[in-house]
């Protein structure tokens, strides 16, 4: 069995994923999709934990869910065990006997088995049973466009050019969870019984009662910046335990690739969430940086030409202004000429 961070344990204990297997819907099937797509390296143990969920009905007739249960965990401790009851025998399992390199084999069949039993042994739809479906709701802001809505809990979120959320129809009792991609402000509505979690990309943020921003765009380092009330970040897969970073309000953590080489400190709240407040703040930033926020921020397209030297950077705040307003700006901060041509721009560097 795979000891990857995406392995078969994940998704079985990934209660979205068991709900969509179970209850797709459109929305479900567009996120977990374009999860397939961001992982493709995991698209085998995808299938097996599908084809598992597909052959178990948890909800049946409690001795058989205990068997179920007792095959299911077998499988994803990989564990050697003397004896396993099924129906009125018992047989000794081999698996504690076999040399190490005959194990993995072993393990994979007892998933080919458990799947062989389970399909055999029990039904897979019970026509009497009622089915509570979750459906997924998935929200995405092309760029230029910025929308400000409310979670089922009354959470409100403020979601910023391109980027994109995803969460339950309704939360469940245990906690409330969210998938996101791009940036986002959370104003989160206080539940001491259920935690609220972020998930961006392999960081999750975990809210003590608070109003924080999420910047975690694919092509830059994830950063939370809190601004009142209490967060924890750790990441979503580790193979050795790792401590949480706490932020307090005023500071913020940029995510490393190496967790705990992460660096925390204060944050400008205007450069980190004037965005909220349709500002667009520039403070010591390169071109690239200029060109990143311009097309995102207007849905534009930017080609430079000339070269910039590495003390080339640029100030301003802008809010609600018009692109050419902005360029106007930083033409006469820093000599630069343009042409705005629909949603194509040129910025000539001199």
């Amino acid at each position: 069995m795979k000891e990857g961070k995406y392995n078969i344990e994940y998704f079985l204990s990934n209660k979205y994923f068991i709900n969509w297997v179970n209850n797709p819907t459109e929305e479900s099937d567009a996120f977990w999709q374009k999860w397939l797509r961001n992982h493709p390296e995991s698209q085998e143990e995808f299938d097996q934990a599908k084809a598992v969920v597909l052959r178990i009905n948890f909800k049946e007739e409690a001795k058989i869910g205990e068997r179920k249960e007792a095959l299911l965990d077998l499988i994803l401790k990989n564990t050697p065990s003397q004896h396993y009851e099924v129906g009125r025998s018992k047989k000794p399992l081999i698996i504690a006997m076999l040399p190490a390199l005959y194990r993995v084999a072993a393990a994979c069949l007892v998933l080919v088995l458990m799947a062989t039993f389970l399909f055999s042994e029990f039904s897979i739809e019970n026509s009497n049973e009622v089915i509570q479906q979750t459906a997924f709701i998935t929200k995405r802001n092309l760029k230029g466009q910025k929308t400000s809505f409310f979670l089922p809990d009354k959470t409100k979120v403020v979601l910023n050019a391109e980027s994109e959320i995803s969460y339950p129809e309704h939360f469940g009792e245990g906690s409330r969870e969210i998938f996101l991609e791009g940036e986002a402000y959370f104003d989160v509505t206080h539940d001491a019984k259920r935690k609220f979690l972020v998930r961006s990309g392999e960081i999750i943020t975990e809210v003590h009662g608070t109003a924080f921003n999420v910047q975690a765009y694919p092509e830059t380092p994830i950063s939370i910046a809190l601004q009142r009330g209490l967060v924890s970040v750790y990441p979503a897969f580790t193979e050795q335990p790792t401590i949480p970073q706490y932020l307090r309000p005023g500071e913020m953590i940029t995510v490393k690739k190496e967790f705990d080489s992460s660096i925390k400190g204060q944050f400008d709240a205007e450069q980190m969430m004037g965005w909220i407040d349709g500002k667009l703040v520039f403070k010591q930033a390169t071109m690239e940086t200029l060109i990143t926020k311009l097309e995102r921020w207007y849905d534009v397209e930017i080609k430079v030409e000339g070269n910039t030297t590495d003390t080339w950077k640029v100030n301003g705040v802008f809010q609600n202004e018009s692109l050419e307003n902005v360029l106007e700006g930083v033409k006469y901060a820093r000599g630069i000429s343009y042409q705005i041509n629909d949603h194509q721009v040129l910025i000539t560097v001199k």
